[in-house]
């Protein structure tokens, strides 16, 4: 049984983890976890997600998870506190899955990255909307019409309710987009053009190849993600159902924990973040008019 430990209870991430560890019961129960400990800044948001997710016990720090916990999962919803939660573990030697963004700052992902291989620490980040059933069937369906070359994909740039500069803007929703984007069309992105009008944000992305995606970050709408490829052969439509994205997700931490094997490299974890920062300081230039 791998115990966990949640750094973080301002997102419903750290209950639908927990939920799916210690309550859910049948197919949708994510089986060999239990999440034994959390710790959040906020004491009485920290004590309803414990009740929700029946988790027996609070941490006052974090670092006192260290020694009673296999693998822990940071999911804090600033991207740019990751790195101060993250470290610790890493150096301990602790499997590490962050939430998304992984970071907001380029620099801020290559320390996380650095802990994690002076100790050949495992350590992962992904919005889970990448392992959702449909995105993963969406992709089975896209390779027998080639490798998708153009595209789009859309969302909000910010969650139901939390305003648009949010823990740390474009990055907290913007980044399920990217995710999105390296999971379906690949890695290799070399520049950016944006756009903006009022909360909206609309970014060509290009690769080295002629692999060229519209990116489109939706202010003041409802959570929703769409994706439109195109290969040689054909094309498609992906409208992402998020009703199994936690479950799989959660398996797919569970097998780093459990091999060792990350399902992304350094390469790819900082590319993402990096193509994040690109979209993110040009659209911040054209809104100052720079």
């Amino acid at each position: 049984m791998i115990k966990l430990g949640i750094v973080g209870s301002d997102n419903f991430h750290a209950i639908a983890f927990a939920q799916l560890c210690n309550t859910t019961a049948g197919t949708q129960q994510v089986r060999g976890a239990r999440v034994v400990t959390i710790y959040g800044e906020d004491a009485a948001r920290t004590e309803e997600v414990a009740a929700r997710g029946q988790i027996p016990a609070i941490a006052t720090a974090p670092e006192e998870m260290i020694g009673q916990v296999d693998a822990v999962l940071v999911v804090v919803r600033h991207g740019a506190l990751h790195t101060r939660y993250a470290v610790p573990f890493l150096e301990a030697g602790v499997p590490t899955w962050v939430d998304k963004p992984f970071a907001i700052s380029p620099d801020d992902a290559a320390l996380m990255l650095q802990a994690a291989a002076r100790k050949n620490t495992p350590l992962s980040s992904f919005s889970t909307l990448r392992y959702a059933g449909c995105t993963q069937r969406f992709l089975r369906k896209m390779r027998s019409y080639g490798e998708p070359v153009t595209g789009s994909i859309m969302g909000a740039n910010h969650g139901a309710g939390v305003g648009p500069d949010a823990y740390g803007g474009l990055p907290f929703y913007g980044s399920h987009v990217v995710e999105l984007l390296a999971e379906i069309f690949g890695y290799g992105v070399c520049d950016v053009e944006v756009v903006t009008h009022h909360s909206h944000v609309q970014a060509i992305v290009r690769y080295h190849d002629e692999r060229i995606v519209n990116l489109q970050f939706l202010g003041d709408v409802a959570p929703a993600w769409h994706v439109t490829a195109y290969g040689r052969d054909g094309a498609s439509h992906l409208a992402v159902d998020t009703k199994d994205c936690y479950k799989r997700g959660l398996e797919v931490i569970l097998r780093m924990i459990r091999t060792a094997q990350r399902p992304h490299s350094d390469d790819q974890l900082l590319e993402t973040v990096r193509v994040m920062d690109m979209i993110t300081r040009a659209a911040a230039q054209k809104r100052s008019g720079q």
